[in-house]
């Protein structure tokens, strides 16, 4: 076990509180890998994955930030947008039209008209999603939750089947100058960051021919276009050779125009509400005078900002 000295309090914190239910609704997890790969103690190799991808992905340090932070601390819940991207509600193909090229989304025209969902719930039903939004909406972090959840909350399939994260920064592919992205590769290459490096790619690969694999792909738009093209077909073609897995992909809405994931439903994250905008403000300087939140809180208020 990772002694706790290498890890902050935050994450000491959660990962108490994931080994908690990692014991009881975890074992399911460890004794199928167990019986399908006749390994002897896979389940020390999954504990040590767990606090390792904690370590790796739940926390955050952003801004002028100089310790990182657990996500579990600032985190707050994060709603999408979702329903049938019809045109309805305009007058004329040129009002439609002029909306389009300000806008330049359908799925952003009429944000009114879509269903505000809590995205974890959406999540969990959910095996295929693109998360859309604007520049610091929040499509990473809620990317980063999920995959927390996952052990937290245990992540089931329809299936009821406990699922694995692995979380893949897709602008690692920018830097690689080969045209083909090797999505399975890059799965093997983190899981063995996180600690499982005994039969790597023989368990990574149970996994998916299980369906036992929660896939976060974030970042989409931080690569070029052509290599977004690239990415986008390597996704395509990966999610549809393991369709009994889930798949999460994060990107920016500009970016994600010229080509879609056409297996993936498409959803945006919803602008926040006033009360979220406090609920955020007051995480953030949680650990400060309370008072300093409020004050931040009314001064966004204010008619001159």
């Amino acid at each position: 076990m990772v002694s706790p000295s290498l890890l902050t309090i935050g994450i000491e914190a959660l990962t108490t509180l994931v080994f908690d239910v990692f014991q009881e609704k975890g074992k399911d997890l460890i004794d199928k890998v167990d019986v399908d790969l006749h390994l002897p103690t896979p389940n020390k190799e999954i504990e040590k994955y767990v606090y390792e991808y904690l370590k790796r992905h739940g926390q955050i340090k952003i801004l002028n930030m100089r310790k990182p932070v657990s996500l579990e601390k600032i985190y707050t819940d994060i709603e999408l947008l979702s329903g049938s991207q019809d045109a309805t509600g305009f007058e004329s193909t040129e009002e439609l039209n002029e909306k389009f090229l300000r806008v330049g989304d359908l799925l952003s025209i009429n944000r009114d008209k879509y269903d505000r969902t809590p995205a974890l719930e959406f999540v969990q039903r959910e095996s295929r999603l693109v998360i859309l939004g604007g520049p610091g909406a929040g499509k990473s972090t809620l990317l980063k939750k999920v995959g927390v959840e996952a052990w937290k909350q245990s992540k089931l399939d329809k299936k009821g089947k406990q699922l694995l994260p692995v979380f893949i920064d897709l602008k690692r592919f920018s830097r690689q100058q080969e045209i083909n992205i090797n999505l399975k590769e890059e799965i093997i290459k983190e899981v063995r960051i996180c600690g499982i490096k005994t039969n790597t790619e023989k368990i990574i690969q149970t996994f998916l021919d299980k369906g036992r694999l929660l896939i976060l792909l974030d970042g989409l738009d931080e690569l070029l276009q052509e290599k977004r093209i690239e990415a986008i077909d390597a996704i395509q073609n990966f999610s549809d050779e393991y369709y009994e897995n889930s798949f999460l992909v994060s990107c920016r809405l500009a970016a994600y125009q010229s080509k879609r994931l056409g297996n993936f439903q498409d959803v945006e994250i919803a602008v926040f509400k006033e009360s979220q905008i406090r609920e955020t403000i007051l995480r953030w300087f949680s650990e400060q005078d309370e008072n300093i939140g409020n004050d931040c809180f009314q001064k966004i208020n204010l008619p001159k900002n």
